[in-house]
């Protein structure tokens, strides 16, 4: 067993109030509370500690038993949960052609309805409970590391669209025939409710919902990650990617999930959420670079200087 700098044990922090056994109280995860100024130790408990897992429900193992999919009907309905996000994006985007109705329809049926319809129907209210409550376990520690995230993952984004920019051509055409006009309030709406709402949602079904309902078994995770990419695929055809390109960036979103699956297991979902929000924020900062060079183009073929 590893201990951390100065010896001892991080403390536990309990993930459900009310009374606890012994084991359940050593089986809860802690991002580690580590007084200021200890920043070393805090690290080294969260890293370094053998077999680190937030594994929000091994407090709750007759729930994690309810909710994970063993029945051929339960493995149906979380296969057909995870298929749900591309079936959604392929009838709105390349069917209905409105980008509005594509991210509702996903948050609306993938996100919410059909897990919440499986945890009520195997766990009942009282699991999803105790579902909820576990995954907002230990919210200040989660934020701690979720604004590392934040910071991080924003500036790798900056960085990253900075150097492909030049190899993914602003080009508003496709946004604007999914309904993403340039119209202010249209972007504000669209850019408010997709940096906030959507990161939330995703990191509650992809990594939520979907490790519990499946497992934590290597297999499963990457099966996840991959529909997690998959689905994220449609999207950047659907908006005029090149295709050698849509190829490369679902290959890394892939890789991308994966990683997002270890945050999640080792300091917490809401700090995965913070994570995925920087990335959103970076890609609505690339979408409104992208009109605003649409409206450059504009001025140009108008006459009115750039």
């Amino acid at each position: 067993k590893m201990h951390p700098p100065g010896g001892g044990d991080p403390p536990l922090t309990p993930i459900l109030d009310g009374d606890k056994s012994d084991d359940d109280q050593r089986a809860f995860l802690v991002v580690p509370s580590a007084g200021a100024g200890d920043a070393p130790a805090k690290l080294w408990r969260l890293c370094g500690r053998e077999g680190a897992d937030f594994a929000p429900l091994q407090a709750h193992p007759e729930v994690a038993a309810l909710l994970l999919a063993r029945a051929p009907a339960q493995k149906a309905w979380v296969r057909a949960n995870m298929a749900m996000p591309t079936l959604t994006m392929a009838a709105c985007l390349y069917g209905v052609g409105s980008a509005w109705a594509a991210v509702m329809a996903f948050h609306c049926i993938s996100c919410v309805l059909m897990p919440l319809l499986y945890v009520l129907v195997h766990a009942g209210t009282d699991g999803a409970t105790k579902l909820c409550a576990a995954f907002f376990a230990d919210l200040r520690g989660q934020l701690m590391w979720g604004m590392c995230y934040f910071v991080w993952v924003g500036v790798v984004g900056i960085v990253m669209y900075r150097g492909l920019r030049e190899y993914v051509p602003p080009d508003t055409t496709p946004l604007i025939a999914l309904g993403l006009t340039p119209d202010p309030t249209t972007l504000l709406l669209f850019g408010l409710y997709f940096s906030l709402v959507n990161p939330v949602l995703e990191e509650l079904f992809w990594r939520g919902f979907l490790s519990v309902a499946l497992g934590a078994g290597e297999q499963q995770l990457l099966a996840a990650s991959s529909a997690y990419a998959f689905y994220h695929g449609l999207v950047l055809g659907a908006i005029g990617i090149d295709p050698a390109m849509v190829v490369l960036l679902v290959g890394c979103l892939a890789v991308i999930g994966r990683v997002m699956c270890s945050m999640y297991r080792r300091t917490g979902l809401v700090s995965g959420m913070l994570a995925h929000m920087a990335g959103d924020v970076v890609v609505v900062c690339a979408l409104l670079d992208w009109y605003y060079s649409w409206l450059q183009r504009r001025r140009e073929d108008l006459g009115l200087g750039a």
